[in-house]
């Protein structure tokens, strides 16, 4: 019984190839599956073909080979038309049951639009190469913020978008001055399947006025909170209690000196007159008084 893949390499190039039971190598330049990719070694994984079943076994290699969710494989790795792996910026997967010429070898000079099925189904594979995928007509590509988790090195870098790791090189996608810096945030333009097309430099306004915008969101979210819970009254007046406690003299001595009731609350009865000289001793009656101000803002139900 024949196996089916779709080999896809890091120039943009395609291809299915037809495979009986046996162990077929994988490499840069030499071995059954020749993947031309610089990030890949030679002697790179094997796979082990067997009643239609393909497993991949990684060599030891310098790179590593990788789930189609960015996780290094340490064994034996079966895939299938919905879970593949990725040596460098190359991916290998079952091939679609439904491409044509099912008896024998064809190659693409492009990857293959998928179909609305495949589509619904397939995991999102990052291409890294300098051609990206090519989308359907009339798709458009969606930018999203992302941020460098991992710098590429002997091995791809990894970004987090939308709450997901994406895999990434540096070349035709980093559009971005400067070399990539752990934390650093940027801009990841993706296509209508979710493939990596370009990560470009973040506008420091627009996450500004983002960052702000949640602020305010977040903030009025909690006052209408706090208001329904408590009743428009007792917060308003626990408010004012509250500024008033810390901010509004309470005891004013000639034009210089005032005190708050915050001040009066932690006096030292044995040496009042510290509170002149700056020395107040802010303990155990502070504290309860605080407590007492705050008191009803952590109230389960609507204080009276």
């Amino acid at each position: 019984m024949q196996a089916e893949i779709l080999v896809r390499r890091a120039d943009g190039s395609s291809e299915r190839k037809s495979l009986t039971d046996g162990v077929y190598e994988v490499g840069r330049e030499s071995g059954d599956i020749i993947l031309s990719d610089p990030n890949v070694s030679n002697g790179h994984a094997r796979l082990s073909v067997a009643s239609g079943e393909v497993m991949v076994t990684d060599n030891q290699s310098t790179n590593g080979t990788f789930d189609f969710s960015g996780q290094r494989i340490s064994g034996p790795y079966v895939i299938s038309r919905d879970r593949g792996v990725r040596l460098g910026n190359s991916s290998i997967q079952m091939a679609p049951a439904t491409a044509p010429n099912r008896g024998g070898t064809q190659v693409m000079q492009a990857f293959p639009e998928p179909s609305v099925d495949a589509r619904a189904s397939a995991p999102t594979v990052v291409a890294s190469a300098a051609v990206p995928t090519p989308t359907t007509a009339g798709a458009s590509s969606a930018k999203r913020p992302g941020t460098v988790l991992k710098v590429p090195d002997a091995t791809p870098g990894l970004l987090l978008v939308d709450g997901r790791q994406v895999n990434f090189a540096l070349e035709g996608v980093w559009r971005v001055a400067g070399v990539p810096k752990a934390g650093m945030s940027v801009d990841v333009e993706l296509d209508a399947t979710g493939g990596l097309l370009a990560i470009t430099a973040s506008d420091p306004s627009a996450m500004v006025r983002e960052q702000g915008q949640k602020v305010v969101v977040l903030a009025q979210s909690g006052l209408s909170l706090a208001i329904e819970r408590m009743g428009k009254v007792p917060f308003i007046t626990a408010s004012v209690l509250l500024l008033a406690w810390f901010f509004i003299p309470a005891l004013s001595l000639g034009p210089v000196l005032s005190f708050t009731f915050w001040d009066l609350s932690n006096v030292n009865l044995w040496a009042p007159f510290e509170l002149m000289q700056g020395k107040a001793s802010f303990g155990l009656l502070g504290l309860v008084g605080l407590v007492a101000v705050l008191a009803p803002f952590a109230q389960l139900s609507k204080p009276k």
